[in-house]
C-alpha cells in the first residue's frame, strides 16, 4: 500500500536508485549462487530489494513475500520493456 502520490514518486526515485547503483554490485557478489541456482536468486534478490523499500520509506508497505514478489516481477517487467524502447 502507498499512503500517498508524494510517497509513491519517493519509492520510484529510491527504486530507479537502488537498481542503478546498488543491484549490480550485489548482483556481482551474488554471481556464484545465481549460477548455481540457475537465475532464481536473481529473482529473490529483486524481492529482497523491493522489500528493503519499505524500510527506508513511512507509507509504503509490503504485507508478505507474495506482495513482495508481484511487486517486483511487475516492475522488471517494465523495466524490460523500457531496455527494449531504449
Amino acid at each position: 500500500s502507498v499512503a500517498s502520490f508524494k510517497i509513491a514518486l519517493i519509492v520510484a526515485i529510491i527504486l530507479g536508485f537502488i537498481n542503478i547503483i546498488i543491484k549490480p554490485v550485489l548482483g556481482l557478489l551474488t554471481l556464484p549462487i545465481n549460477i548455481l541456482s540457475l537465475g532464481i536468486f536473481g529473482l529473490i534478490l529483486n524481492v529482497l530489494l523491493f522489500w528493503a523499500i519499505t524500510l527506508i520509506v513511512p507509507g509504503f508497505m509490503i504485507t508478505g513475500f507474495v506482495a513482495a514478489l508481484l511487486g517486483s516481477l511487475v516492475v522488471s517487467l517494465i523495466m524490460w520493456i523500457v531496455d527494449i524502447i531504449i
